[in-house]
């Protein structure tokens, strides 16, 4: 199900969420999209998104990304 990637945020607060792009803006900014995984952790969420080698996913944090984030 497509959604804006605000109200995945809103709903996903706290996690690491993994989003197939459906729609961008006209400057290339995804606006649209659906949930494909979401973790408490950047690592949890790259080993669930192992097994999909989906080319056009958007990584983002719903809320206030930790101040202890490790990104690799």
């Amino acid at each position: 199900m497509t959604q804006t990637i605000s109200a995945i945020k809103k709903k996903y607060g706290g996690y690491w969420l993994a989003i197939k792009v459906t729609r961008r803006d006209k400057l290339g900014v995804p606006t649209h999209g659906a949930l494909l995984a979401r973790a408490r952790t950047h690592h949890e969420l790259h080993a669930a998104l192992e097994d999909d080698p989906d080319q056009d996913v958007y990584e983002t944090h719903g809320g206030k990304v930790p101040s202890k984030a490790i990104l690799f």
